[in-house]
């Protein structure tokens, strides 16, 4: 038996390590049980009884090993069986685990392909809604030719008439005035005469013939070898036309009585072209916000032309390519804050991205140009209402004398010119009275008017006078009033006129002029700004001339006012151009009718505001997309 257990193997084979060293010990009990029995054996052969009976307490101990080395080993053999069963297991999970992990991958990418037929069904979507809004453009634009026409063939039927009434009436008087011809060399700025169509040109169907006009100048016509041959008239209600001197009489003894209608010249003006910039930051909400406004073609997306500038085409806080296209320029677009409100001052970045819209010279092909923050809920098609029929009625007045005496007024009220002989050697920066060292001269001004109550005036002579007695500042009221106390400044309608308005409206031109629009009671604020193409040229070309306002802690939107006023550009107020906070204003929910919004930056509350705004507000729908698709 010894021999047999020391033949065979130590350990069944495919045996765990714990039942092999059980096996083992199972097999050296059995070995020791073996040697127990032989040892028995010999002692009973030689009769020795102690060594016998000791052999037999060997023996049974060895058995008793034997068999608790058996149960252990049992005990093992079941826990590997339990083992075996749980890898099996753990190997099916990781089987099923694998399995899953394929399927979601395979349901992400069909999500993925989802996602993108949607986008590709929006922008679908959003293309057709363009093609219907031009569609509806131009039967809109039938309708009103059609209904222009039938107008235009009334009047003519009645000027025809009233013609014929007025040929009666001078036949028929005798002793009354005459209409007698004039020629060229005799006509003179202020004649006194009368228009009568005797040529071949063609005039609206508004003009009538015996209709009273006065000669304000030689026409500045653009058809080569004309100008000799025409001259600018002030009809009764102030409108000016370039007619053609052919058509022009005189009534003998200076007088004329007619029976027809004064001349009212209703000529809609053209639509104006606009044209929309933004600055993004290459980061956060705003490349978010304005892909999710070019998806629906909303805000400056659905003006006549935009841009979009950045400094970066990647995004920096994804590392993703940006969302929209834009027009690199290289500089930063950090910026500190400070200033009374503690408001980003970022005049020289705006200054550089002025600079670089000039340069690309798009801006020159519009009238006017648009510069919108991402986070303004914008509707262009109520700024072309407002450029067509809110500005400020001053704006339409033609007077000469008026324009001088507004002209004037605007000199005397310090906005321009005069403002511009303050030098740089002589800055109105920091207060040089001792104790007030750290104050700039602004801040010493504004306490002054806040605390002992003094005028924009008083407070510029108490700053001005040397130290020890003052500051010795000298400052003009573009650097430190408020001017709020001006109607002109403040007052919605107000206009502060400039310089070069005059002949853009002789040339009924009006985007010609250097005009800038102020959008709050409290000065331009920077969400939405609108200028004329005249305006950005000016203000680029001048920008050398505001230097001496460099020194003051504003905000690009307070800079380019003072600066335009300085340099005489035409400011005319219309405060429903923007509801904002900063203006003291409410514009949560955006029922009003007014052209701008702001803040909302979520793509939420931007589309909410903007849904709400072309469903209950006032101003002209626009039919891009309705609330339905927000």
């Amino acid at each position: 038996r010894l021999q047999a257990l020391m033949d065979q193997p130590t350990f069944p084979k495919g045996a765990s390590k714990a039942e092999q060293l059980e096996q083992g010990a199972l097999q050296e009990a059995m070995k020791e049980e073996a040697l127990a029995k032989e040892v028995e054996a010999e002692a009973e052969k030689v009769g020795n009884r102690d060594e016998a009976e000791q052999g037999q307490i060997l023996v049974e101990q060895a058995q008793a090993q034997e068999r608790q080395e058996r149960k252990e080993l049992l005990e093992l053999q079941n826990v590997s069986a339990r083992l075996r069963a749980m890898s099996r297991n753990l190997t099916w999970a990781h089987e099923q685990l694998k399995t899953a992990k394929d399927q979601e991958r395979k349901v992400a990418a069909e999500l993925m392909e989802t996602k993108a037929r949607e986008e590709q069904l929006e922008l679908q979507e959003a293309r057709a809604a363009q093609l219907v809004k031009r569609a509806m453009a131009q039967e809109r634009k039938r309708v009103v030719q059609e209904e222009q026409e039938k107008d235009a063939k009334k009047k003519r039927e009645e000027a025809q008439a009233a013609e014929e009434a007025a040929k009666k009436k001078e036949g028929d008087s005798e002793g009354g005035p005459r209409l007698m011809e004039v020629t060229r060399k005799d006509i003179n700025i202020g004649d006194e005469l009368i228009f009568k169509k005797s040529s071949q040109f063609e005039y609206p169907a508004q003009f009538k013939d015996y209709t009273p006009v006065t000669v304000i100048g030689l026409a500045d016509s653009a058809r080569a070898g004309a100008a000799a041959e025409e001259a600018r008239v002030r009809f009764a209600d102030g409108t000016t036309y370039d007619i053609m001197m052919d058509d022009l009489v005189r009534a003998e003894g200076g007088a004329f009585e007619t029976t027809t209608t004064p001349h009212v010249a209703v000529i809609e003006p053209p639509r104006p072209s606009l044209y929309c910039i933004a600055l993004m930051l290459p980061f956060g909400y705003e490349p978010n916000l304005l892909a999710a406004q070019q998806q629906r073609g909303v805000g400056l997306f659905a003006c006549d032309d935009y841009v979009i500038f950045s400094n970066s085409s990647k995004l920096l806080d994804t590392g993703k390519p940006s969302p929209v296209s834009v027009n690199l320029v290289y500089f930063s677009l950090a910026v500190p804050y400070g200033g009374k409100w503690h408001t980003a001052l970022n005049t020289g970045i705006f200054n550089k991205i002025w600079g670089q819209v000039v340069k690309e010279g798009r801006y020159l092909d519009h009238d006017w140009v648009v510069k919108a923050d991402p986070d303004t809920v914008f509707f262009p098609e109520r700024l072309v209402e407002v450029l067509l029929h809110g500005l400020p009625k001053g704006l339409q007045q033609q007077a000469a004398e008026e324009e001088e005496r507004r002209l004037r007024m605007s000199r005397r009220l310090g906005f321009f010119e005069e403002n511009q002989a303050t030098e740089v050697n002589d800055p109105c920066s920091m207060c040089r009275l001792p104790g007030h060292t750290g104050e700039s001269c602004t801040e010493h001004a504004q306490w002054l008017q806040d605390h002992e109550k003094l005028s924009c005036e008083e407070s510029l002579a108490r700053i001005g006078r040397d130290p020890p007695v003052d500051c010795g500042c000298k400052c003009n009221r573009l650097e430190v009033c408020d001017l709020k106390d001006q109607e002109a400044w403040a007052s919605d309608g107000g206009l502060i006129r400039g310089v070069g308005l005059t002949e853009a409206m002789q040339r009924g031109d009006l985007a010609k002029a250097p005009i800038y629009i102020s959008n709050c009671r409290f000065g331009l604020h920077g969400p939405i700004e609108v200028l004329s193409s005249a305006a950005v040229t000016a203000y680029v070309s001048g920008l050398p001339k505001c230097e001496y306002l460099l020194d003051q802690p504003w905000g690009e939107d307070k800079y380019l006012d003072r600066c335009m006023l300085s340099l005489g550009v035409t400011r005319a107020n219309v405060f429903s151009l923007l509801s904002e906070t900063a203006c003291g204003e409410e514009p949560a929910p955006c029922g009003g009718a007014d052209v701008a919004f702001h803040p909302f930056k979520r793509i939420e509350d931007y589309f909410a505001c903007w849904a709400f705004a072309n469903s209950y507000g006032h101003g002209p729908a626009s039919k891009e997309y309705t609330a339905g698709s927000v």
